[in-house]
């Protein structure tokens, strides 16, 4: 009890300075008799118990344990967590002299502080939650399955880099590298390599590096390959029709209708192809913005026998034509 009443007093006047409403002042003075906090410096513990490596770590962080202690019914009082922390947030709090040899002896405080050395030293452990599954499509950019994505847990602060290597030469072609990562770190491949150039399609490996703020690192080997593909599918017409709506002179206005499936490379163009009985074709690029579209064209043609097709090509370059109707056009 006698190492814990000068904490009591240190934060009563620090807790206090944030309360200026008098009527809290006892309710305050209850919550810190019941609970209180102090700090122990894990370079200055580290070093009463010998374990230079553990206190440079802890000193070049600034590091401090945090230790909640709280006062039973009994009247006894106790540790119930512990949590990582910097001595600059809590200068009036940590344990010095024969306060820290208690804290020392204190069986539950002196097994979380040992806990926590050992973590300051220990490299990360990560855990894919998420990994790359099936093949993805970065040709073209047209916003579908464009990226792969990963996700992993890391059980302490770390900053993580995902590398991603060719398959063949075991060169890295793109490192994403994280900031601070508490929990769970979401990040993906795009298939670009450093420069922002899509990479040709293919297997490509990838490895996790997880380093914590004392420099301890851990590589983790990819459980499955980034798999770029390229789509050779091409789109399919389900529907593919043009009819005349009016006529006025040469000018004629055409209803057109098409339906498309395609849906690895849903950003398409549209081409209505017009071939008379005789001469030369006639090519009107249409508003390829929806896969299924009804749309009345102005063209203007001579009258006559034409034979209408729709031509759809895909943003991989794939492409398919259907027959969509024969037209008599008046004279």
């Amino acid at each position: 009890m006698l190492a814990l009443k000068g904490y009591q007093t240190d934060a009563l006047a620090t807790a206090a300075s944030f309360r200026s409403v008098p009527q809290r002042h006892a309710a305050l003075q209850l919550d810190l008799l019941s609970s209180l906090t102090v700090a122990v410096d894990l370079a200055a513990a580290s070093s009463r118990l010998g374990d230079t490596r553990v206190a440079a770590a802890a000193h070049s962080l600034g590091t401090s344990l945090l230790v909640r202690v709280r006062r039973s019914d009994s009247g006894a009082w106790s540790r119930v967590d512990g949590s990582w922390s910097t001595l600059a947030q809590h200068r009036g709090l940590i344990a010095r002299g024969s306060a820290l040899e208690h804290y020392l002896s204190d069986a539950p405080t002196a097994a979380t502080i040992t806990s926590l050395r050992r973590e300051l030293i220990t490299a990360p452990v990560v855990q894919f939650s998420h990994v790359p599954g099936l093949p993805f499509y970065p040709w073209p950019r047209d916003g579908t399955l464009d990226a792969s994505s990963l996700v992993v847990g890391v059980d302490k602060p770390s900053v993580m880099t995902l590398n991603v290597y060719d398959q063949a030469t075991g060169a890295i072609v793109r490192s994403n590298i994280s900031g601070l990562v508490v929990g769970t770190w979401e990040t993906g491949w795009d298939g670009s390599d450093a420069s922002g150039a899509t990479l040709q399609p293919g297997s490509y490996r990838y490895g996790l590096v997880a380093a914590d703020l004392a420099g301890n690192r851990l590589s983790a080997p990819g459980l499955n390959a980034f798999v770029i593909a390229r789509d050779v599918t091409p789109p399919q017409l389900n529907v593919a029709q043009v009819k005349l709506s009016s006529s006025q002179g040469r000018l004629r206005q055409l209803r057109v209708r098409w339906s498309v499936t395609e849906t690895l490379s849903p950003l398409i163009q549209l081409t209505l192809v017009l071939t008379p009985k005789s001469g030369g074709k006639r090519s009107i690029v249409l508003d390829g913005s929806s896969l299924e579209r009804t749309v009345v064209v102005p063209v203007t043609v001579a009258g006559g026998k034409w034979r209408a097709t729709l031509v759809v090509t895909d943003g991989s370059g794939n492409r398919a034509s259907s027959y969509a109707g024969a037209l008599q056009l008046p004279h």
